[in-house]
């Protein structure tokens, strides 16, 4: 490994719901329906109970996808022009 590339880290579904304040089975409801990208580590992949492991690059992403940003509020009654005739 290159001294100058970071080790990846990895996070569990309770690490996350831990960090976003909800319950582990929603995280893992966004991995199963793909919304949430994740790595299945478990000894055989599609087989028993899956290992989930979530790089905290790929955990950063969707917290930008899921971002809400303010709308833009008009102020109205400052750029109303109430010089004009109102018909």
């Amino acid at each position: 490994m290159n001294p100058n590339e970071q080790k990846e880290q990895y996070l569990t579904p309770p690490d996350l719901a831990r960090r976003w304040g909800i319950k582990p089975e929603k995280v893992i409801a966004w991995i199963r329906a793909g919304e949430l990208r994740a790595m299945d580590f478990s000894a055989v992949p599609g087989v028993g109970r899956p290992r989930y492991r979530i790089r905290l690059s790929d955990a950063e992403s969707f917290e930008k996808l899921r971002e809400v940003v303010p709308a833009v509020v008009m102020d109205f009654h400052n750029n109303f022009d109430w010089s004009t005739e109102l018909s």
